[in-house]
Formats: structure tokens, C-alpha cells, sequence
């Protein structure tokens, strides 16, 4: 048999559930910061090929412009 009374065991189990739903916040915000990194890093790519196509247009017509 063990030393531990039922509150020791109670107590334990206390401290496991809390680290438990700690790690499982901690898991689902990590998730969250994930997915809207990776969702920024779509957007700025985009954005980024959009503003070197505007600028090719921009040169295509002021190059029409000029003759």
C-alpha cells in the first residue's frame, strides 16, 4: 500500500487536470498563430505579384505613351 491519503491523491489528480487543459489552451492558440502566419504569408505573396503586374502595365503603357 501507499502513504498517499485520499486528499494527496486528489490534490495530485487537481494539479494533472489543470497542466492538462494549460497544455490543450497552449496547443489550440499555437494552432490559431499558426494558421494566420501561414494565411499572411498567402496575402503578401499575392500582393506582391499583383504590384509586379501593375507595374509591367504601368510600363507597357507608358511606353505606348511615349511613341
Amino acid at each position: 500500500m501507499t502513504d498517499r491519503d485520499a486528499r494527496d491523491i486528489m490534490f495530485d489528480t487537481k494539479l494533472q487536470n489543470i497542466a492538462d487543459n494549460h497544455e490543450e489552451q497552449l496547443s489550440s492558440e499555437r494552432r490559431k498563430w499558426e494558421f494566420r502566419y501561414n494565411n499572411q504569408n498567402k496575402r503578401i505573396k499575392e500582393l506582391q505579384d499583383t504590384v509586379a503586374r501593375l507595374r509591367k502595365k504601368i510600363k507597357d503603357l507608358s511606353q505606348r505613351g511615349n511613341k
